[in-house]
């Protein structure tokens, strides 16, 4: 169980003993939390909390040692079902003689934390005594590291106007800083008071960087959201200070002057669900290079297989798995004829998720066709960031010593099979050969890619589509591109029918289908059309959980130019009308568009086809 605590100064007596209780007091909950939860395993369990939502039925009280307000707190689950059953523990920082009262299901630790059980509603209560000191009570209640809060004056007089910070977030739908970029910083103001506020100004210090935000006024019993953007870039694992005060100018009269200011530290932390080139990448973080490289470039007479063979999903999530086996068979990976037909190179892919115990890469061994290999690359990426931050990656493998013709297995090894252990998606084999006497275009050159990055495009992350983007640039330069033809193998685990290809600026969405049974996303698309001198590919998610993994450039040597746009062996009007598509809709054609070889694509073309066709005017010239 993981925690996140901002750490919040309020200058007030006791504070070193308060913030030693407070740290006791939210450990012993958690671990009170997990064992009065666990109920009879054969029974539905409630939700557990994911929010707690704090209210107090009174924001002032006198300072007579007598006064009371009672302070209510609801958990509920991200769908807003109650929790119930669940301890809640409420902690209270403020003045000195001031008190929390345990209600009658709950229990006490000090004289400032209680603990109370949440009914069927997920609601749990505590009652605040106010002493003869005046200050401010902030009362927390947690349930593990879930937290909500909220405030109480104590005071000579309860009319007036009182202006608190209640709340600071860092990237509301998150609540993280994040490195590599600009943060939004957003505060609740609340007037607790019973009188309306005028207009007053809100400052902000985050780091050295100081602003002000103006606001118009606010209602008693009233908040509003104050934000700011802090455009300073800093990289992950330093800490930043955030300062907000409410009237930070003076203009308001309140009934108490020195609760108007909140302080938070908070960690920056990498947001995994953006491409490495957000993140940083490098050796810096252990997560590889900022892009998926090209890590094997081929010219050679033969051509470019693949199979995922007969893998499935395996889950380790909840259970400790032993081995892993996949086969391939000779039709899997059908090298074609020609007594000098070789493998130049093999290489092995195994992609996997949720390594909860953290054990790859060491913790597996690999077996192909018997003989053990060694890991000849190996790549990474995680969330970074709050919980279920879990590395995925992919394992690569030089098998080309191992490889035969008449088929193929491999086995993965756990060498520490315990519950927990990272769920495989399955395993691909590669093949690149050569043939000099069998069928195949004149030259082939095969650019080969690896990497990993873990990708999610969307608000709730705190993303966008364009920052949900991993880069494949190809090395190399392609000769006369508009003379040769070009196929593009991407493997994106996880995704299936989600997220968008990019190739030279051309996009396609939804294009990746899980092979067979595992969850290894493929596609394979003829990019004739858009080869260029230098290439790049790009795997972008738009809402869709997905990662990044290989990209294979298959270039073949010179094609003739036909007109056949509709790629159905034959020239006639159809392929003009699939022309026309491509010009005005951007449909794909199988054949160099630009017929009349100006360098642009446009109606002329159309017309010079249909004159091929129905007068034999030369094309291509």
């Amino acid at each position: 169980m993981k925690m996140k605590i901002g750490v919040v100064h309020e200058h007030k007596r006791g504070k070193g003993i308060f913030v030693a209780i407070t740290a006791v007091i939210v450990l012993v909950s958690v671990m009170f939390g997990v064992v009065i939860s666990a109920g009879d395993p054969g029974t539905p369990q409630p939700p557990k909390p994911t929010m707690i939502m704090v209210t107090a039925n009174r924001t002032c009280i006198l300072a007579n040692g007598e006064a009371e307000a009672l302070i209510t707190a609801r958990a509920v689950n991200d769908s807003g079902v109650p929790s119930e059953g669940f301890p809640l523990t409420f902690v209270m920082e403020g003045p000195f003689d001031a008190e929390l009262i345990d209600a009658p299901t709950g229990g006490r630790y000090t004289r400032t934390a209680v603990w109370d059980k949440t009914d069927k509603d997920g609601y749990a209560h505590a009652t605040l005594k106010a002493g003869t000191e005046k200050g401010t009570a902030v009362i927390r209640v947690y349930y593990g590291a879930v937290r909500g809060e909220t405030q109480v004056v104590i005071a000579d007089h309860c009319k007036g106007r009182e202006l608190v910070v209640a709340d600071i977030e860092p990237n509301p739908n998150c609540g993280f800083l994040f490195a590599n970029e600009s943060n939004h910083i957003n505060a609740t103001v609340k007037n607790i008071g019973t009188e309306d506020a005028g207009a007053f100004n809100v400052s902000f210090q985050v780091g050295d960087k100081t602003e002000e935000i103006r606001v118009p006024g606010l209602a008693a019993n009233s908040s509003t959201q104050v934000a700011v953007l802090d455009l300073t870039s800093r990289v992950a694992g330093v800490n930043v200070t955030i300062r907000v005060k409410a009237d930070c100018r003076d203009e308001v009269a309140e009934i108490d002057n020195d609760n108007n200011e909140k302080e938070v530290t908070m960690q920056v932390v990498n947001n995994g669900y953006k491409g490495k080139r957000y993140t940083g990448g490098g050796a810096e973080t252990g997560n590889g290079d900022i892009n998926i490289t090209t890590a094997r470039e081929y010219k050679v007479r033969g051509g470019f297989l693949y199979s995922t063979g007969d893998s499935r999903y395996l889950s380790g999530s909840t259970q400790p798995w032993y081995k892993y086996t996949v086969n391939w068979s000779t039709a899997d990976l059908s090298i074609p004829d020609g007594k000098d037909a070789i493998v130049k190179e093999a290489r092995l892919y195994v992609y996997y998720t949720w390594d909860k115990v953290q054990g790859m890469p060491d913790n597996v061994s690999l077996r192909f066709n018997n003989i053990t290999v060694e890991r000849d690359a190996f790549y990474t990426d995680r969330k970074g960031y709050d919980g279920s931050d879990y590395p995925y990656g992919m394992l690569a493998y030089n098998v080309t010593g191992e490889f035969n013709n008449s088929g193929n297995t491999a086995v993965l090894e756990n060498l520490n099979p315990v519950a927990g252990n990272p769920s495989i998606r399955g395993m691909l084999l590669a093949v690149i050969y050569e043939s000099e006497s069998g069928e195949g275009p004149e030259w082939c050159k095969i650019f080969v890619n690896e990497g990993f990055d873990l990708l999610y495009g969307g608000s709730d992350k705190c993303t966008t589509p364009e920052e949900a983007t991993a880069y494949a640039p190809f090395t190399g330069a392609i000769e006369d591109a508009g003379n040769r033809s070009a196929r593009l193998i991407t493997v994106a685990p996880g995704a299936s029918d989600e997220g968008e290809l990019i190739f030279n600026g051309h996009k396609w969405s939804d294009v990746w289908k899980f092979a067979g049974d595992s969850q290894i996303g493929i596609n394979e698309c003829d990019v004739t059309p858009y080869l260029n001198t230098t290439n790049v590919a790009a795997f972008q998610s738009s809402c869709d959980y997905m990662e990044a993994s290989n990209a294979i450039l298959v270039v073949e040597g010179s094609k003739q130019r036909t007109g056949d746009m509709d790629g159905n062996g034959e020239v006639t009007f159809d392929d003009v009308i699939s022309l026309a598509k491509h010009i005005y809709f951007n449909e794909h054609v199988s054949d160099d568009p630009d017929v009349n070889s100006d360098g642009k694509v446009t109606f002329d073309d159309v017309i010079l086809l249909a004159k091929h066709i129905y007068f034999n005017e030369p094309i291509y010239p």
